[in-house]
């Protein structure tokens, strides 16, 4: 069996004694053997996932639903289907104009400071002028379920404005398998 060595701190190398060498050489080899088993194992409920997901999608366009399960006498498959709303902060600017009032229905916006502060008011009114050079504001918006139902609402105006101001990504559907207990 070739010969164990220990590295530890700045790379210095203990030789491991012969007696204990063999013992994490095989545990070692069981590792890597069940990395390698695990790794196959992923591989095979990746290829069943996308063997499933097609019959989720029918079902999903009959019923309309983007959580569908699947059960049967041993047990259930849930597959969640999503999809990410995608935008350029850039953008926010627009966001406001078409939205008008409904805009704070639609997003929710936070204003980060660079400095650690806890009267930023007070800073801004010391500062004077000076404030918007010593201070970076970092304002960042997250969209609400609203804005995912003014962009479905069919063929209005302000949804096909909004559409043209979005990517809507899909998502990798989630699954989940259960063994039904009993």
């Amino acid at each position: 069996m070739t010969p164990v060595v220990a590295i530890g701190a700045r790379n210095k190398k203990i030789e491991v004694p012969t007696k204990n060498a063999n013992k994490i050489a095989i545990l070692i080899k069981k590792g890597l053997k069940l990395l390698s088993t695990i790794d196959e194992l992923k591989a095979e409920i990746e290829n069943n996932n996308q063997l499933l997901i097609p019959h989720a999608e029918n079902a999903m366009g009959i019923t309309g639903q983007k959580k569908i399960v699947f059960t049967s006498d041993i047990g259930t498959a849930e597959i969640t289907f999503s999809d990410a709303i995608l935008y350029d902060e850039k953008n926010m600017e627009k966001f406001k104009k078409i939205l008008g009032p409904l805009f704070d229905q639609a997003f929710t916006t936070d204003t980060g400071y660079a400095v650690n502060v806890v009267d930023i008011p007070e800073l801004k009114k010391a500062l004077g002028n000076k404030y918007e050079t010593l201070i970076k504001e970092q304002t960042t918006h997250k969209h609400r379920q609203q804005l995912r139902d003014m962009l479905s609402d069919g063929d209005s105006e302000t949804a096909k404005k909004l559409r043209e101001l979005v990517l809507i990504e899909n998502k990798k559907p989630s699954i989940t398998y259960k063994n039904v207990t009993g």
